[in-house]
């Protein structure tokens, strides 16, 4: 073997040699600067996990103080003295209030044997009774000055809600404003469900039959669900919601272990309390409220104003919280920068050495 071969050979080894020396120096330093890094990091990652834990059990503690209303009504679309006689014992019996609707074709009158006299209709709104308007007319502004004027006829005030059996134009809303109406009420059909409510100047919801099919299951969901209302119309002589006893005292037995207890809400007007067995059970949670359509949507939009100011409240400690990760992740950083610029140091020192 000639000279040159041996100085190739062993400059091909002293290579080897020296790159298996980088790579097991490296390595070795790459471990200190891992369990250094580590040493350091770590405790700084577990606060960050413990604030983020903490972000999250605060939003699950203010999602619970969220909960909205659900809120429903009776609403009895024509004045017959059956209401009074029979429609009522019932409701009155399971603690349930009702919402009369008022229009030039029913009105209450001084003296009748089969429609529903004034002293009836002010005796059902003094055990907590609302009242509404039901839309007959050719055009809006003949209906309800005709509408005032015989209420005030009869010295009874002006319901504030309106229903529109027939479709409602939402051109209206302005004139309905300057009527003092802050409530519409639709059929569902017309393209309102009968659990959602839209807001607005005016308050928009939907009306089923109080004996449309899949009514319970439909009671069931708003009970479960966070908010909403629910709108039943009734009568007496119209086959669509027709009054019939055994089918609605179910209705009632059926609304009376969901509402919610009226002495209790400042929204609700107490009606009299009675002695019968269904009434003996004791409500801790309730989940439905029957209300006026005044007092339903004042207790919406007050559910409305606290969700606003408890996601202000959370939004001012969550951002509390990311502002003490961001100044910890920024430790983080700069730890991570000094040691690689540390290891990088050594490792340059380890190799010339």
């Amino acid at each position: 073997m000639d000279l040159k071969r041996i100085i190739a050979l062993v400059l091909v080894l002293c290579v080897l040699v020296a790159g298996a020396l980088y790579v097991y120096r490296k390595d070795r330093a790459d471990q200190r600067y891992m369990l250094e890094m580590y040493s350091q990091v770590e405790p700084l990652q577990q606060q960050i996990d413990e604030l983020e834990r903490q972000k999250k059990d605060l939003q699950q503690e203010y999602e619970k103080k969220k909960r909205d209303t659900s809120t429903m009504q009776l609403l009895v679309r024509e004045l017959s003295s059956d209401i009074f006689e029979k429609v009522y014992p019932i409701m009155r019996t399971h603690g349930v209030t009702g919402v009369l609707g008022v229009s030039l074709a029913s009105r209450p009158v001084r003296v009748s044997n089969r429609v529903m006299t004034v002293e009836q209709y002010n005796r059902l709104i003094l055990d907590g009774w609302g009242t509404c308007l039901i839309y007959d007319g050719k055009t809006f502004n003949d209906y309800y000055q005709n509408m005032q004027r015989y209420m005030q006829s009869l010295e009874l005030p002006m319901p504030t809600s309106i229903y529109f059996p027939n479709g409602y134009d939402p051109a209206l809303e302005q004139s309905l404003l300057d009527c003092g109406i802050t409530t519409v009420i639709v059929n569902a059909a017309d393209g309102h469900t009968n659990t959602v409510t839209e807001f607005g100047s005016v308050w928009v919801t939907g009306a089923m039959p109080w004996n449309y099919t899949g009514v319970m299951s439909d009671l069931d969901l708003l009970a479960e669900t966070d908010g909403g209302n629910l709108t039943f119309t009734l009568s007496t002589n119209d086959i669509l919601d027709q009054f019939e006893s055994k089918s609605f005292t179910e209705m009632m037995e059926k609304w009376y272990v969901l509402i919610t207890d009226v002495e209790n809400d400042p929204y609700i007007t107490p009606v009299p309390t009675t002695t019968t067995k269904t009434n003996n059970k004791t409500k801790v949670n309730p989940l439905l409220v029957v209300a006026s359509y005044e007092n339903a949507r004042a207790a919406h939009e007050m559910a409305n104003q606290n969700s606003l100011q408890l996601d202000w409240e959370l939004n001012e400690q969550l951002g509390e919280l990311d502002s003490q990760i961001s100044a910890i992740s920024a430790q983080i950083q700069e730890i991570n920068a000094a040691m690689e610029a540390s290891r990088n140091k050594g490792l340059l020192h380890s190799i010339i050495g």
